[in-house]
């Protein structure tokens, strides 16, 4: 059997998995928008962690991650180290307040929230626009990982366009009918699948380099500088660390914060990620890209992103090297899945429902939903067809305008009373204007990546415009801080 019909084989299966499950939430799903965008709240440990780490670990770290590796060795890990260690942190600080006002206030996006806190209608639909800005690059390096798996593996036998067509039908069929259940539950499955997948290749990888030891030796003696920090810049680094490990910050984070059954649900998750992705998922990352430039030499710019597939190419049977490629589709359909899933809630309730005041039946408000799935899901898709670059820059800086605009009107609501909506609306647009003209305009002006410049100058902001403009509304502050005195 040749190579393509056994890639089409291994990946159809894998494919008609994810469609099963996607029907079994579909039959689970009740039409309306609080079962489809956040299955009724109901999530447990089990569900809650893995479809936080199936959803923050996406094609960005099975490609764009090892590539990074490849590339900068020790100082790319100890980013990756740093940032996947924060946000199970950031997950305990924020979770539990989230949780409860969602709870108690029926709040589905990030939106809703601030929009209730600082008694304004506009600043929610600002934070959608500029959410649906910053995730569609990333949303969109899910699907180039698609393309760049299946061409590369099959050395062209399966153009670019038709792996990103493949991960694109699938995955908007499930989400359209089944929303949040069948996420959650291909999310789980593709979690375990993609983790398992990656550490089975990092300690293959070594295997073959001649064990741990052996591994260290020829790096030290072949390319020493992968095992010396300092290859980044100290502003970049930071500006990874800062923007990965903010990211509950991400809408499609975001709403994980909103779906447990239960408060400690969130903290006990916090505990099991920080395991699971600080360690499970960074050390088999790290091997795996330290090894490649052993057992894959030569590869530059944007093919090191292809290096796991190039690694499972030489060195595995073809039907399990198939199976590393349908883990590649597993990381980036669970991630994908997610942020398809919260841009039609950010486009429809922030910035049509929630600012026009208007009182859709359920039914009609879900319909909505899984139309805009589609529309965004064709837009999303153009834009990976033009294969705009590399993984890891382009993800990372689009991903830094949300998390410097979230952060501070967040930290408000949940923890500093004095600021109110004038200090919000100031923090949201400098930030999201500083973050992205220090990447477009001006690219990390004294080599400081954009989420830097964006959290410090949205910070300087909400701190000044909060002390001297008024701060929110008397029920506003008892509304949420008076619900937090049960903590």
């Amino acid at each position: 059997m040749d190579l393509v019909s056994i890639v089409l084989i291994v990946i159809g299966s894998y494919l008609a998995i994810m469609l099963a499950i996607g029907y079994w939430g579909y039959k689970k799903t009740k039409a309306t928008p609080e079962d489809y965008y956040l299955a009724n709240r109901t999530l447990g440990i089990l569900t809650l962690s893995m479809t936080f780490i199936a959803t923050y670990a996406s094609m960005w770290t099975f490609l764009g991650a090892v590539g990074g590796n490849y590339r900068l060795g020790l100082t790319f890990a100890s980013m990756m180290m740093m940032w996947n260690l924060l946000w199970p942190m950031m997950l305990w600080l924020f979770g539990p307040r989230v949780w409860l006002v969602g709870k108690k206030y029926g709040y589905i996006t990030y939106s809703e929230l601030i929009n209730d806190y600082y008694g304004t209608s506009l600043l929610g639909a600002l934070a959608a626009v500029i959410g649906v800005i910053a995730l569609v690059p990333y949303i969109s390096v899910q699907l180039m990982g698609a393309g760049i798996a299946l061409e590369s593996f099959t050395k062209g036998g399966i153009p670019y366009i038709w792996g990103v067509s493949l991960m694109f039908i699938v995955m908007v069929i499930y989400v359209l009918i089944g929303g949040l259940r069948s996420v959650v539950w291909t999310d789980v499955l593709q979690g375990i699948f993609f983790l398992t997948v990656m550490l089975g290749l990092s300690l293959y990888a070594v295997h073959l380099v001649g064990g741990f030891g052996s591994l260290f030796t020829k790096i030290v003696a072949e390319n020493p500088d992968l095992l010396t920090p300092g290859k980044q810049g100290f502003g970049i680094w930071i500006g990874y660390v800062l923007t990965w490990g903010n990211a509950i910050l991400l809408p499609h984070m975001f709403q994980r914060l909103l779906v447990a059954k239960r408060l400690e649900t969130l903290g006990k998750s916090a505990a099991s990620l920080s395991i699971l992705s600080g360690w499970v998922q960074t050390i088999p990352v790290f091997l795996l890209g330290i090894s490649a430039t052993i057992l894959v030499p030569g590869l530059t710019g944007k093919a090191t992103d292809a290096a796991t597939i190039e690694f499972a190419t030489r060195y595995l049977p073809l039907w399990l090297a198939a199976t590393v490629v349908a883990g590649a589709f597993a990381a980036g359909m669970s991630t994908l899945d997610s942020q398809l899933l919260t841009s039609s809630s950010l486009l429809l309730r922030d910035l049509y429902v929630n600012p026009l005041k208007k009182k859709l039946p359920p039914e009609k408000e879900t319909f909505y939903a899984r139309l805009l799935v589609l529309i965004l899901g064709i837009i999303i898709m153009i834009f990976a067809l033009s294969r705009p670059g590399l993984i890891v820059p382009i993800s990372t800086a689009g991903t830094a305008i949300a998390i410097s605009s979230y952060f501070f009107p967040l930290i408000g609501a949940l923890y500093w009373p004095r600021a109110g909506k004038v200090a919000a609306y100031g923090s949201i647009v400098v930030a999201a204007v500083t973050a992205i003209v220090t990447w477009i305009i001006l690219p990390f002006p004294l080599g400081i990546y954009n989420v830097l410049w964006g959290l410090i100058l949205g910070g300087i902001t909400y701190v000044i415009l909060g002390l001297i403009a008024p701060p929110p509304p008397k029920e506003s502050i008892d509304k949420f801080h008076g619900l937090f005195k049960k903590l």
